[in-house]
């Protein structure tokens, strides 16, 4: 029977909705809680590529710094100038959207 892996090694799994997923740890942040990254794909050979792809920068020390989080104000404001005029129509984003987000 197979043991527990060890702390830091990457994983890859299939999803319940018949995608591979793979998670990496890459370092630990300043906060002192891991980065960790993911990758998915159709087939197990793919993400398994994306993975070995994610430990060979991890291991060289060329590893972009993980995203940084923007206010949710910040957000909202992105979403209803950028996103929201794609998805739904003028009305409902006057009507509807922009004042529930501006309240």
């Amino acid at each position: 029977m197979a043991g527990r892996k060890p702390n830091s090694r990457s994983s890859i799994f299939p999803g319940k909705d018949g995608k591979w997923y793979g998670w990496v740890t890459m370092d630990v942040k300043d906060d002192g809680t891991l980065d960790c990254r993911h990758r998915e794909g159709e087939t197990e050979a793919e993400v398994t590529a994306k993975v070995q792809e994610l430990e060979k920068q991890r291991d060289s020390g060329k590893v972009d710094k993980p995203g940084t989080k923007i206010p949710n104000a910040q957000w909202m404001r992105t979403y209803l100038d950028g996103i929201a005029p794609l998805r739904v129509s003028r009305l409902t984003l006057v009507s509807t959207y922009r004042p529930k987000v501006e309240r």
